[in-house]
């Protein structure tokens, strides 16, 4: 019996192509043109309340000027994590959420915490000196030391026996970076689960949703 795995395109901030990024326009017009996840950013205002914002600063994409908080950075403090954590609870929303962050305490936290929550790490970009396989060995070893669920890698780190062997693992591969339409369509011959990407309007985005029923929509906190 063949298993067709379907590559999950997840839209970064949403459509930013055609609505201003991490807005509702631009997550339904991302669900409506072929996205299956949705990428958003949450941080804690100074008054305790919960926003979706990438930069720490207000003024992109917004006109406003000033910090978006007085505190430490997104996601240093516990009352941060867990007004997340209660929100998510909420709205039993935990089984469709993936949690990324640069911050290592907050995986690490949530994870204490809410052992079943799903994580994600970015991998960054190897050092010119640096080979393939040495970054995909330390990339895959610093996941399970962390107790990490989803490695973010660039593409160029990406090949069919690396994502075999963080299967093999129980870890899942996620492309950081698809928007050239043949690395999207390597992504799809690799069965790779997950691609995020900006440009919704690939040849390969629309070829895949006709010929396949679309994936469930997630969301993916970055935090």
């Amino acid at each position: 019996m063949e298993v067709i795995i379907k590559t999950k395109l997840i839209a970064h901030r949403g459509d930013t192509k055609n609505y201003p990024e991490n807005t509702l326009s631009a997550f339904k017009a991302a669900l409506e043109n072929g996205a299956d996840a949705i990428e958003l950013d949450l941080h804690l205002t100074s008054d305790g309340e919960l926003i979706i914002h990438h930069d720490y600063y207000l003024g992109n994409p917004d006109d406003g000027e000033g910090k978006i908080y007085e505190k430490d950075l997104k996601g240093f403090t516990e009352e941060f994590l867990t007004k997340v954590i209660a929100l998510v609870k909420k709205y039993d929303l935990a089984s469709v959420i993936e949690f990324t962050s640069p911050n290592t305490y907050n995986l690490t936290r949530i994870k204490a915490l809410e052992p079943t929550f799903k994580v994600g790490t970015f991998v960054a970009a190897l050092p010119g000196w640096m080979d393939k396989q040495l970054g995909q060995t330390l990339a895959i070893n610093n996941a399970l030391l962390g107790t990490i669920n989803v490695l973010h890698c660039p593409f160029s780190l990406i090949d069919k026996k690396f994502i075999q062997v963080a299967h093999d693992k129980e870890l899942l591969i996620h492309a950081a970076d698809c928007d050239l339409d043949e690395d999207l369509r390597a992504a799809f011959s690799m069965a790779l689960i997950n691609c995020q990407l900006m440009n919704l309007v690939l040849p390969s985005v629309s070829e895949r949703n006709k010929a396949k029923e679309r994936v469930a929509e997630v969301l993916i906190f970055r935090i």
